[in-house]
């Protein structure tokens, strides 16, 4: 096949060998993937021991088995395991992994049900919430532990009575890793008149009481006077600030004052005349005002004032008229200021200039009516010819205040070179000639080298005292010596290289190269050293510092790195103490003495002969190991007590070391010697614990706790560990739990018998009571059952259901088992029976549908839809392979119909195909009569470590599967509304079709992307040839195959 072809068919088959692992794991039967030649062993592995895990916001793990024939393998030396998404809750999966004689892979996947959220987390209350208008939606504070839940991606919120006073719900509902509903309760209460938005329109005086419109809102909710609230006003009649004061009433509640204005007539509806053209003479002008409201002319100073501004020069001047007594306000009017002219006799003052080598603008004088005018202010000036020697000539314009033009001329002529100013730039010293840039100017004028002047330099090397000869050419004359001085160089200025070290536990000073130029400087003549933050691992400073010819100083980073910790001196010594041993360590590296922090220990569990495994920490890497002994811990430092055992036929001893129970035979052994009427106990310490201590006397409390008496209450199986309600009694006396004992149980979890231990604590402690309860089963009419829909086949149909009890998915065989179908032949409604099992009992029912055939083109239609949207709610089976030559395949055949070009009603030469789809292939049969030659051969096949398919089906350790086994794997692994998909290899995308009935000998698809239907069957085949292209499709006809028996 072509290089993409090849390319292509390689990533399928690696692809679809993961998801058919995936799928026969499921069955319990392992896949290998693995390169090595013997897999024998891992293919007919068996794991077991996978449960069902509750999300916990950590890792979840499984205890498994894994099995080859009858021998169970070792994790760490036969397998490793590892998990995929197994921290949420979802699908999560176990990867076990053969090593050493054990090859390949298992993938195995387990569910993590979310929690139940009103279970697992913490609610707060709400605060009391104020009276809006509209809906209230606090969010509660919900906690898991430290964990604060977020809205909208841990639960859900809906809200009811949220908008009126009263009591408020907002109901909680898990999402994501939590499930189950709650709900909280939270007050709406009237809200104060002081958190509104009180607004009043202020009124213009008319000589009566005003009582304006009061708008009192909150957000965009307006409250309406005399049911929510009542208005009273105050000062209401005169000009100024008037109040009116909001009571609040049934939403409402409080009082709030607000003020609003009275104001007085406004001046600016007046009629006001005045001149308003006026002439500038550089003296303030005031026109006179006339001033009328309606038929009356107002008085100045009594009923209002005036005010000028702008009233000097030309331009637009501004009378404001301000309103006064029951007048108020104020208004601008302008009027006009012309400008004055300038005449020629006005402008003097202009003479002959030097040449500075930029253009000259001398400013004339300029007099108009005694008054002198400003540049700039009054006039502007503008050149013509005023750079080169020569005449210039300059035009006064006037400007502000004033108008008109006047020229006048003025001569250039050329200037001596002690007019203008040598500039030298400070110089360092080079080891070379230093030839500075000079700057030869006049005012901010810049002469150009070799065009205006020509430079010649003088002792101009070594540091010290050097000259330059700057001789003048063109615009300039003349020669001028200048003098400057050569410092020292900045160290700054150097190359410096530092390396890097290693820690000493002393201070660190390393190798400095110091370079100017392609010089190389020495320590001690051009430069010092210092050093600082030099101690420890990380980054480091060293600063240098010039000396002689260099001035300054530099700092430059360099890196200590860590020592290796196993280049040190250890040892170590410990004491067992039940909460953790206890370890001394004494390190030494060098002449360094480590401290604490400089190393981390895994400390040892057991005592006696250890091997420590000590890691660097901050100045240190790396690992070292040493010998340590654990010296035991001494029985005699304990806390030990002898008592009469519960059934008054022996006695018990009991020893806790450091709030700890030990355990006899484990940490202790107890020896109890009767003499007379007096009892005694030598108590001998073992693994973890020495020494030995003698006990006598017999402990009444203890004797009272175990001969006390323990009432349980009733428990029924809920899918969680349980512990009963208890009451423990010493004759009418009632312990309290927590107090005088703890409470604990095992086997608790699934009905049963369970054992609850109460555990003594406080003056009882060292006691403990065992005794059995029973865990009942519950009912499997509490579970609940959903079923998918079934096609109608006109023979019985049957539908799995899914069985859910508390958010668990229930296991078939283990908690129910199927005890009958009814009503499964007609389309309409039929029912599945099913038995409680193990921790369940009793029956229960759920249904299904059995629709008509004549939906399936609908159905067809909406996967075809979901799929080229991506909206994938179905199981796909994929697959694809390259045949060979001559080589016996065990598949699946197709029926074919001839379904030609277009199909016209949709059923043609007993093919039913889509309506109106037109490109059905020719006479080789619909699309489906190709690829389901393709179908199982990859899911039955082997690789043969190479990646290529051997074509047999021997992957299962009782050989080939007859036709039989083969119909019932299909039968029970299909369901209808399943894709089945393969590729197109030319164009690169798939095509599918849609399962849509089972039947005992084969299945029925409906082709999805050119329409048709056909039958699949198990049959085995021998290649004969390569097929052909065709149609821009790779097809298989019945020419391509012959039919071999099983």
């Amino acid at each position: 096949m072509a290089a993409t072809a090849k390319s292509r068919y390689m990533t399928a088959v690696k692809w679809f060998t993961a998801f058919v692992c995936a799928l026969l794991c499921a069955a319990a039967v392992c896949c290998f993937t693995g390169s090595s030649a013997d897999a024998a062993a891992v293919t007919n592995c068996k794991v077991s021991g996978l449960t069902t895990k509750t999300y916990t916001g950590k890792a979840q793990t499984q205890s498994i088995t894994v099995k080859y024939r009858n021998k169970t393998l070792k994790n760490g030396k036969d397998y490793t395991v590892s998990y995929q998404n197994n921290i949420n809750a979802g699908t999560a999966y176990v990867v076990i992994k053969g090593k050493g004689s054990y090859s390949g892979t298992v993938k195995r996947s387990f569910k993590i049900n979310p929690a139940l959220i009103y279970k697992q987390c913490t609610f707060y209350k709400i605060a009391s919430q104020y009276y809006t208008g509209s809906q209230i939606k606090p969010v509660p504070k919900i906690k898991n532990g430290t964990t604060t839940l977020k809205n909208g991606t841990d639960f859900t919120l809906t809200y009811q009575n949220n908008v009126n006073k009263g009591t408020a719900k907002v109901y909680i509902k898990g999402k994501g890793n939590y499930t189950g509903s709650c709900s909280l309760k939270f007050s709406i209460t009237a809200r104060p008149v002081s958190t509104l938005k009180i607004t009043v329109p202020s009124v213009t005086y008319n000589g009566k009481a005003q009582k304006p419109a009061v708008t009192v809102k909150y957000n965009n909710y307006t409250f309406k006077n005399g049911t929510d609230y009542t208005l009273s006003y105050k000062n209401n009649t005169k000009i100024g600030t008037a109040t009116v004061t909001v009571k609040g009433k049934g939403k409402l509640s409080g009082t709030r004052s607000v003020t609003f204005k009275i104001n007085a007539k406004p001046i600016k509806n007046a009629v006001i005349t005045y001149n308003n053209s006026l002439t500038y003479n550089g003296s303030a002008l005031s026109p006179a005002v006339t001033v009328k409201y309606g038929k009356a002319t107002l008085k100045k100073n009594t009923d209002y004032t005036v005010a000028y501004s702008n009233n000097v020069n030309a331009g637009t001047g501004t009378i404001t008229i301000t309103g006064k007594g029951i007048y108020g306000g104020s208004v601008k009017k302008t009027f006009t200021i012309k400008k004055l002219g300038i005449s020629a006799t006005a402008v003097s003052g202009t003479g002959n200039k030097i040449y500075t080598g930029s253009a000259i603008k001398p400013v004339p004088a300029v007099k108009v009516g005694g008054r002198t005018l400003k540049n700039g202010t009054d006039f502007t000036v503008s050149y013509k010819n005023n750079t080169e020697p020569g005449t210039a000539t300059l035009s006064v314009t006037g400007k502000g205040n004033y108008s008109g033009s006047v020229s006048k001329t003025f001569k250039i002529t050329a200037r001596a070179i002690n007019d203008v100013e040598v500039t030298v730039p400070d110089t360092v010293f080079t080891g070379v000639q230093v030839r500075p840039d000079v700057v030869v100017s006049y005012g901010n004028y810049q002469f150009i080298n070799n065009s205006d002047y020509t430079l010649s330099f003088k002792d101009n090397v070594n540091i010290g005292t050097a000259s330059v000869v700057v001789t003048g050419k063109n615009h300039l004359s003349g020669s001028r010596t200048v003098t400057f001085p050569i410092e020292k160089a900045d160290i700054s200025g150097t190359e410096i290289a530092v390396k890097n070290a290693t820690f000493t536990g002393s201070a660190v000073k390393s190798a400095v190269d110091v370079r100017l130029g392609n010089v190389t400087l020495k320590e001690g003549t051009h430069y010092t050293l210092s050093y600082k933050n030099n101690v420890n691992a990380g980054t480091a400073q060293v600063t240098v510092s010039g000396k002689g010819s260099l001035e300054g100083a530099v700092t430059k980073d360099f890196t200590i790195a860590k020592a290796n910790i196993s280049k040190a001196s250890i040892s170590a010594s410990g004491t067992y103490a039940p909460d953790g041993v206890k370890i001394g360590i004494n390190a030494k590296f060098g002449n360094y003495t480590l401290k604490s922090s400089d190393y981390i220990v895994k400390v040892p569990t057991s005592a006696g002969e250890q091997t420590l495994t000590i890691s660097g920490n901050g100045n240190f890497s790396g690992k070292a190991t040493v010998k340590c002994n654990v010296a035991k811990a001494d029985i005699a430092n304990a806390k030990s007590s002898l008592s009469l055992s519960t059934d008054g036929k022996g006695y018990t001893v009991t020893v806790i070391y450091d709030g700890v129970l030990l355990t006899q035979n484990k940490d202790y052994k107890a020896a109890v010697t009767e003499s007379g009427t007096g009892v005694s106990a030598v108590i001998m310490g073992i693994g973890n614990y020495g020494g030995t201590v003698t006990l006598s006397g017999i402990s009444n409390e203890l004797e009272a706790f175990e001969n006390a008496v323990v009432t349980i209450g009733k428990v029924t199986y809920n899918g969680t560990a349980q512990l009963p309600s208890v009451t423990v009694k010493i004759g009418s006396v009632t312990l309290k739990s927590g107090t005088d004992y703890i409470l604990s149980a095992y086997h608790n979890t699934n009905a049963g018998t369970a054992t609850a231990v109460i555990t003594g604590k406080g003056k009882y402690a060292g006691a403990e009571k065992k005794t059995q309860f029973t865990i009942a089963p519950a009912a499997i009419s509490s579970a609940s059952i959903s079923c998918e829909d079934q096609i109608y086949t006109g023979q019985g149909v049957t539908a799995q259901p899914v069985v859910t009890f508390n958010g668990k998915t229930l296991a078939l065989g283990i908690d129910y088992y199927i005890s009958g179908y009814s009503n499964i032949v007609n389309v309409g409604t039929a029912t599945v029976t099913v038995k409680g099992k193990g921790n369940f009992t009793g029956t229960a029912k759920g249904t299904f549908r059995i629709v008509k055939q004549d939906n399936m083109e609908a159905l067809v239609k909406k996967r075809l839809d979901e799929m080229m949207e991506g909206k994938w709610d179905r199981k796909i089976y994929d697959y694809w392979h390259s045949y060979q030559i001559g080589k016996y395949y065990n598949t699946l055949l197709t029926s074919p119909c001839t379904c030609h070009s277009y199909c016209e009603t949709g059923n043609e030469a007993g093919c039913t195909c889509l309506i109106g789809r037109s490109h059905v292939l020719n006479n080789s049969g619909i699309q489906c009569a190709g690829f389901t030659i393709e179908v199982f051969e990859y899911l039955f096949g082997e690789t043969n470590g190479t990646g290529e398919n051997t074509l047999t089906i021997r992957n299962r350790s009782d050989g080939n599967w007859t036709e039989a086994a083969l119909k019932k794997w299909m039968t029970d692994t299909f369901r209808p509304g399943d894709y089945l998909a393969y590729d197109n290899i030319k164009y690169g995308y798939p095509h599918y079709v849609t399962i849509y009935s089972v039947d005992t000998d084969g299945i029925w698809v409906y082709e999805a992307n050119y329409g048709g239907r056909c039958k699949i069957n198990f049959r085995k085949f021998t290649f004969k040839e390569i097929y052909e292209e065709t149609d821009g499709l790779w097809h298989r006809t019945p020419n391509n195959y012959e039919l071999s028996e099983y």
